[in-house]
C-alpha cells in the first residue's frame, strides 16, 4: 500500500513539474491522474509541491461535485415550474358564463350546453352557467323554455322570483316590476322573499316585490302567442302594451292622452304589422293612431 502511494506522489509531481509521465509507470493510475491533471493544470504553477497539487485536484474535483449537483438542482426546478405552470394554465376556473341576447325587434332561439332549448322574445337578456352541480340562469325579458330532463336542478333568476325545475316547459316573463310564470308542462318552483308556490301544467303565478308571489289565471293563448309571431294582452295597461310593441318591432310610440296610459287591454293579435295592431287597439279604447313611426295615440 505504501509503494502504491508513492508511486502516486511521484506521479503527481512529474505531471506538476512537467517531467511527465508515460503509460509504463502503471497503466491505470497514469489514465486517472493524467486526465485529472489535464482538467485541472494550471500553467501559472511554478513549482512541483505534491501536496499543494493534491489540494487543488481535491478542489477541482469538489468544485465538478458541486456544479453538476447545481445542474441537477436546476434542471429539477426548471421541470417543477413547468408542471406548476402547466396547472395554472389547466386549472378549472370554475362554471364559465354565456350570454344570449334577443335586442328590440327580433326574436331568437337557443341552445343551451346541456340540450335545452330556449325561446327569446325582443329585447331580452339571459345570462346561462353550467357547473355540473347546477344549471343557473339570469333572466330579463320574456323567455319560453323547454328544459332537458335532469337531476341537476335548473334555476331561473329574475329580478322578482327564483323559478326552480327539474324537465318541463313553461314562460317566464320578467319585465322589472313584476314576473309572471305561466307552466305548459311538468312542475316548477316559484318562490321570492315572502314566499313560494308549486306550479303544475296549465297554472301561473306572479310574483312582485310589494305584494310577495301568488297563482294567478294567465290566460294560455295571450300568453304563449308571441312565440308564434303574435301578441297576448290580459288586463295590460295601455303602456305597458305600448312598451312591448315598442320593443318588438323597434319603433318609438307616444301616447299624449294621460287618461289612455292607464286604460287596460285585454286582446291577443296573430301574427301582424306594427300600425294594424295599434289601430284595432285604438278601436277598443276609442282613440286614434298618428304616424308611421314614431307613432302617436291621442
Amino acid at each position: 500500500m505504501a509503494e502504491h502511494e508513492h508511486m502516486h506522489d511521484d506521479m503527481v509531481r512529474r505531471i506538476a513539474d512537467g517531467s511527465g509521465v508515460s503509460p509504463n509507470d502503471n497503466p491505470i493510475d497514469y489514465d486517472a491522474l493524467q486526465n485529472t491533471w489535464d482538467v485541472t493544470a494550471e500553467s501559472s504553477q511554478p513549482s512541483a509541491d505534491v501536496d499543494a497539487a493534491w489540494d487543488r485536484l481535491e478542489r477541482r474535483l469538489s468544485l465538478n461535485k458541486r456544479k453538476k449537483a447545481r445542474i441537477v438542482f436546476l434542471r429539477t426546478a426548471v421541470a417543477a415550474s413547468i408542471v406548476l405552470a402547466m396547472v395554472l394554465v389547466f386549472r378549472p376556473t370554475g362554471p364559465s358564463e354565456r350570454i344570449v341576447l334577443a335586442n328590440a325587434g327580433e326574436q331568437i332561439t337557443s341552445t343551451l350546453d346541456d340540450g335545452s332549448q330556449v325561446q327569446l322574445n325582443s329585447d331580452t337578456r339571459l345570462a346561462w352557467s353550467y357547473s355540473g352541480d347546477i344549471r343557473q340562469v339570469s333572466l330579463s325579458g320574456e323567455a319560453f323554455f323547454d328544459v332537458a330532463t335532469s337531476d341537476t336542478p335548473f334555476i331561473i333568476q329574475t329580478e322578482n322570483a327564483t323559478v326552480e325545475v327539474l324537465g318541463t316547459q313553461f314562460n317566464v316573463l320578467d319585465r322589472g316590476y313584476q314576473t309572471e310564470v305561466f307552466v305548459e308542462e311538468g312542475r316548477v318552483s316559484v318562490s321570492n322573499a315572502s314566499g313560494s308556490v308549486i306550479l303544475v301544467a296549465g297554472e301561473s303565478a306572479v310574483s312582485r316585490p310589494d305584494t310577495g308571489v301568488a297563482k294567478d289565471s294567465l290566460q294560455t293563448s295571450a300568453t304563449l302567442a308571441w312565440r308564434a309571431g303574435g301578441f297576448g294582452f290580459v288586463r295590460s295597461p295601455l303602456a305597458n302594451v305600448v312598451a312591448e310593441l315598442e320593443r318588438r318591432f323597434g319603433v318609438t310610440i307616444a301616447i299624449e292622452n294621460e287618461e289612455l296610459i292607464t286604460r287596460s287591454v285585454t286582446a291577443t293579435f296573430p301574427e301582424l304589422d306594427i300600425r294594424t295592431v295599434l289601430e284595432s287597439v285604438c278601436l277598443t279604447l276609442d282613440c286614434t293612431v298618428e304616424g308611421d313611426g314614431p307613432y302617436t295615440i291621442r
